[in-house]
């Protein structure tokens, strides 16, 4: 068997391999090594119950054993963006925090986009601090593993799997179908497949076996009756293009005629639309040419002729005329009725003939049924009642709205006269106030080039002389020295400089006053200009604002007492109107709510039936004293999901709730991923804050906010990403989501990527981050979704529950799942259990005669919930 198939086996059913060996070579030197091996299994979280651990003592698989157990455990090989989290984070700026985001992702995706080429991996940030090879204390009880022989495993697991009255889950089929392919086919006579959908698995491997006698006790004894053989031969016929060898057609014939003839009369006109669908197949298997039995041949004979009532038809013919032999003629077929209850209610049959037809054939119903079934039941009456509440505050609203007075007159004359008028005078500025000001600007601007050069010529002195145009010609400019020379070289004297300086300067401030009285003569004209030649437009312009305010405002008027007319009117017909809508509203619900009233009344007639059901079969529990040992569990808080469950699988299955240990000071959940190409995957934190705010931990969000911090983002393969809750904080609830931003199409084409959740009691940055004895539960991601909704953390009733299921399109939230919670729990389930097998509750291990364990147990009393499948089987 392959690495892969070894690992399935571990987390799907808590089961290894291993050689049998000869317990008469046992030794204490071989049983002490054994001993050695348990204690470092108990380092990662796993224990051999003692059975198995001198089974494995006296197995050659003892000598390496460890090293192929660790390989078979998940581990997280890759270190975070931050080595130190969450200290480290928490120390840091978000500046700081941010800066190192924008230099990984432009390390990836920005240089990809540069260069065109794939970048295996991006920078990251240096990290010098300790390194971590401390380990957190063990916080979560040690996972008990159970010894299978290596020869034996293929058929035990199908066996086990197929077992179950319910669909398998991705790792489950993949562990299925490598099975059935080791297993022999008179090996798989052995099985009896309860859930038919699991069926088809089966079913055209061994159509295609050469050895047809082999192939036909295998598949009598998977079939439990004509009607599977009919449904997988529809899918095999479509599957082949309605074309079968000669062999095929011979072998189906046969394995028709091997159940009672009553079997197929049964089985082949159970509805009309089967019947088409059966003579089809009858039709391409030459029934007739092939057929050795006449009793079948007339069988085939009256369904073709139409001569065959179906048992539904006589079902239907009978509810039609409400006739009473109704309930006991659907009584022959207990489940069918179970699913017909709501029906069965709604015509009028009263629920205590219901349980009288229906309680007597409790034993015959699958648990798997009736478990199902109140939940659906349960499922769609909270729906509707969510429904419900949301029309009618929409319809509350609707008129809250509608009674509201309108603006009072003051606000809207405010408006007017505030912000339209305003704004349009306003507008009249560029008549005369802009022209105004630019012919301001234009007489400074002249005037201003001269106060320039004057503070220049102050500023530089005599030296600045040369640079004045009154000069040129008379004097000039040495860059090493200042010399004044007359253009015949004639020498000045100091006192001639300054008296020219003096002069230059006196100059030039008569030159900026008479510049100034031209430019304020010049401004004078033109604005005089400006206010004959724009003053008649502007005041026109003004008078139109004005006639334009006096008639807004009186339209204002009007509207305002339009308005409040309208409202009058409205009110003294507002309590007639609400009245009729509600009226209307309730008739359009009431016969919704009539079916949800119906729903109601099934699922207390399912109720009684479930524990009925206990009552009449025989399970390890009969009569016996029981001790749970389950306090790790949340059971009020945890729901058996059947066709619900998460496809990702997993040993304890999803809706189970874990108590967090009291020595637990965090939750910290994780991924890791790894593939030959780029893959980007992020974590996302959801939470809600017991004041009812809520807020998002991510790369596009807070990195750290009320006690969850986020490890940072990653963006290549070969990494590992955290969020650390911490249970101090005043935090509600912690939804854990996980998304697939880049790289693949779905989880399914990672090659490896596993999320999981953690107890933590230290967070020093010399403890692992990851260590598997404390979590809770690991998953490898195998769904064909992009956002996963993982689970969630309830830190006010400290539990951890597992959800795995598709949150398309949210990142911060989840699904509405848990709405029948208080309808039906596990620990409602365990209660009709306990009390229909007439158990004894014993408070210690020593009193009782069975050891009811959600995992395998330690003790040789114990029994496993899980490995039961819940009891739905029996």
């Amino acid at each position: 068997m392959t690495l892969s198939f070894h690992r399935l086996l571990l987390s799907e059913l808590r089961m290894v391999t291993y050689r049998p060996g000869d317990p008469a070579g046992l030794t204490d030197e071989l049983l002490c090594k054994a001993v050695t091996l348990n204690e470092n299994l108990r380092s990662m979280g796993y224990v051999l119950k003692p059975d198995d651990l001198l089974r494995l003592a006296a197995s050659p698989s003892l000598e390496g054993f460890f090293e192929a157990f660790r390989a078979l455990v998940p581990e997280v090989t890759a270190k975070p963006m931050y080595p130190g989290f969450p200290q480290q984070v928490m120390e840091m700026s978000e500046a700081e925090f941010r800066l190192h985001q924008m230099m990984h992702y432009f390390s990836t995706y920005d240089v990809e986009l540069l260069l065109g080429k794939e970048v295996k991996r991006g920078w990251l940030p240096e990290y010098d601090g300790p390194e971590r090879t401390e380990k957190d204390i063990a916080l979560l009880e040690c996972r008990v593993i159970a010894l299978v022989a290596e020869a034996d495993a293929p058929l035990a697991v199908l066996k086990l799997l197929l077992g179950r009255r319910e669909r398998l889950t991705n790792p489950e089929l993949e562990l299925v179908v490598e099975c059935a392919s080791a297993c022999r086919p008179e090996q798989l006579q052995e099985l009896k497949i309860r859930f038919k959908e699991n069926l088809d698995l089966l079913f055209p491997r061994l159509m295609k076996e050469a050895d047809r006698e082999v192939a036909l006790k295998a598949l009598r004894a998977i079939c439990a009756h004509t009607g599977d053989v009919l449904r997988c031969g529809t899918d095999y016929l479509r599957a082949q293009r309605y074309h079968l060898r000669t062999s095929e057609k011979k072998l189906l014939v046969k394995l028709l005629e091997a159940y009672p003839v009553g079997n197929l009369k049964s089985n082949m006109m159970q509805s009309l639309r089967l019947r088409e669908r059966n003579l089809l197949v009858l039709q391409h298997l030459d029934f007739n040419r092939y057929s050795r039995s006449a009793a079948h041949r007339e069988a085939v004979r009256a369904l073709r002729n139409g001569e065959m009532l179906s048992w539904h038809g006589v079902s239907e013919a009978l509810l039609r005329e409400h006739r009473p032999e109704a309930l006991s003629h659907l009584a022959q077929r207990p489940g069918y009725m179970v699913r017909m209850l709501n029906r069965l209610l709604s015509l009028g049959y009263a629920s205590a003939d219901i349980e009288a037809a229906l309680l007597p054939r409790a034993g015959a119903i699958s648990g798997h049924l009736v478990v199902r079934t109140i939940r659906t039941l349960a499922r769609r009456g909270s729906e509707f009642e969510g429904r419900y509440r949301q029309a009618l505050a929409e319809c509350e609203q609707k008129y809250a709205l509608e009674a509201r007075r309108p603006s009072p007159y003051v606000l809207r004359r405010e408006s007017v006269q505030n912000t339209a008028a305003n704004r349009r005078r306003y507008a009249c500025y560029r008549w005369l106030e802009f022209p105004q000001n630019q012919a301001e600007a234009q007489a400074k601007a002249t005037v201003q080039h001269l106060e320039n050069r004057l503070e220049g010529l102050r500023k530089g002195g005599m030296s600045a002389l040369a640079g004045y145009s009154g000069f040129r010609g008379r004097w000039t400019y040495s860059p090493r020295r200042v010399s004044h020379r007359r253009s015949d070289s004639a020498d000045y004297s100091h006192e001639l400089l300054e008296a020219l300086y003096e002069e230059s300067v006196s100059s030039l401030l008569e030159e900026i006053q008479r510049q100034k009285w031209e430019a304020e003569d010049q401004m004078t004209r033109e604005l005089a200009q400006i206010v004959e030649r724009n003053t008649p437009a502007c005041n026109a312009e003004l008078d139109e604002i004005d006639r334009w305010e006096r008639d807004e405002l009186a339209r204002a008027e009007r509207e305002y007492a339009e308005d409040y007319a309208a409202y009058q009117e409205r009110m003294r017909t507002l309590a007639r109107r609400k009245a009729e809508e509600l009226d209307a509203f309730e008739k359009r619900f009431a016969t919704e709510r009539r079916m949800i009233e119906f729903d109601r009344q099934a699922v207390a007639i399912l109720k009684v039936l479930l524990k009925a059901h206990f009552r009449q079969v025989v399970t390890p529990l009969k009569g016996k004293k029981v001790f749970l040992d389950l306090d790790q569990f949340d059971l009020v808080h945890s729901t058996l999901e059947t066709e619900d469950r998460s496809k990702d699988g997993g040993y304890i299955r999803s809706g189970i709730c874990y108590r967090i240990p009291d020595d637990a000071k965090y939750v910290r959940f994780f991924v890791y991923w790894n593939d030959r190409s780029r893959v980007d995957v992020d974590l996302h934190a959801g939470a809600l804050k017991t004041n009812g705010e809520h807020f998002h931990v991510s790369w596009n969000a807070d990195f750290r906010e009320s006690g969850v911090v986020y490890s940072g983002d990653i963006t290549h393969s070969d990494a590992a990403e955290y969020v650390d809750i911490d249970l101090s904080a005043p935090l509600k609830e912690i939804y854990a989501n996980v998304s697939l931003f880049y790289g693949k199409y779905s989880f399914k084409g990672i090659e490896t990527c596993f999320m999981g959740m953690m107890a933590v009691n230290h967070a020093h940055q010399e403890v692992a981050l990851y260590d598997p004895k404390n979590c809770f539960f690991t998953h490898a991601l195998t769904q064909n979704t992009r956002n996963l909704f993982y689970g969630y953390v309830d830190v006010q009733n400290r539990y951890v529950r597992f959800v795995g299921q598709p949150n398309e399109g949210c990142w911060d939230g989840r699904p509405e799942i848990e709405s029948i919670d208080a309808l039906f729990s596990l620990q409602d389930y365990l209660d009709s259990v306990l009390d229909g097998q007439d158990v004894e509750r014993v408070q210690s291990r020593d009193e009782a005669d069975v050891v009811l364990t959600m995992g395998k147990g330690l003790s040789d009393n114990g029994v496993s919930l899980v490995d039961s499948n819940f009891f739905l089987e029996c």
